[in-house]
């Protein structure tokens, strides 16, 4: 910098860059048993899988079903979706 000249703007260094918006896909059913079957998939993460395909929750949903959602004696899970919890008719 010589007589007040700076070699770049200055501002432009304090701005927040904004990424490019992600594109997504869901899914195929053939590319989900891939990474089911997959060696390097943890059983956990197969489990969660088959219960997503199973239940046709969303992710949201799926994380965050209690433990007390399960019933060992009727061996059932009481399933239900997040987008209907302030619904005042929703379907039992």
């Amino acid at each position: 910098m010589a007589k007040g000249l700076a070699e770049r703007n200055n501002a432009e260094l304090t701005l927040v860059k904004k990424e490019a918006e992600k594109k997504r896909q869901q899914h195929t059913l053939d590319g989900l048993k891939s990474i089911i079957n997959a060696a390097t998939t943890t059983q956990w993460l197969k489990h969660v899988i088959r219960l997503a395909l199973v239940s046709l929750q969303h992710r949201e949903d799926i994380v965050t079903w209690l433990k007390s959602t399960v019933n060992m004696d009727k061996n059932t899970l009481t399933v239900s979706p997040g987008k209907t919890l302030g619904m005042k008719n929703r379907f039992t």
